[in-house]
């Protein structure tokens, strides 16, 4: 294991176990988060219509909003408040694949009388949220 993956996970209370090798028997906590996140994934990418190879963001976003539900295991606070120590900013939340307006800075945009924003489609939050 990595030294420095090491350190992070003791500082952190992580606890690391260790499976065999293509035995994914023996590692059922971690498959079946893993089938979860795919198969809200699957839902976003259909819902929106929305062609496969947008996969990964579906499965970041995926993974970013059950981060931020609250669970009963760890008093009924979320992983996103028990790893930032803040609240998520749920108010700020859109549904994936939603048109946005984004906006071009002045120096990207193609002439002196371009609009200030251009249209596009939801498929991440940026890192804070």
């Amino acid at each position: 294991m990595n030294h420095k993956f090491k350190e992070l996970t003791e500082q952190t209370g992580i606890q690391n176990t260790f499976s065999p090798s293509y035995t994914p028997k023996h590692n059922g906590f971690s498959e079946c988060a893993n089938r979860t996140l795919l198969d809200k994934a699957q839902c976003f990418l259909l819902t929106a219509k929305l062609p496969n190879k947008y996969w990964a963001e579906a499965v970041n976003t995926a993974t970013l909003l059950s981060n931020m539900i609250p669970t009963a295991s760890q008093n009924n606070l979320s992983p996103y408040y028990l790893w930032k120590k803040i609240s998520p900013k749920i108010k700020r939340l859109q549904t994936f694949g939603c048109k946005v307006i984004f906006s071009v800075p002045k120096h990207q945009r193609k002439w002196k009388l371009a609009p200030p924003g251009e249209i596009g489609i939801l498929l991440e939050y940026e890192n804070d949220n």
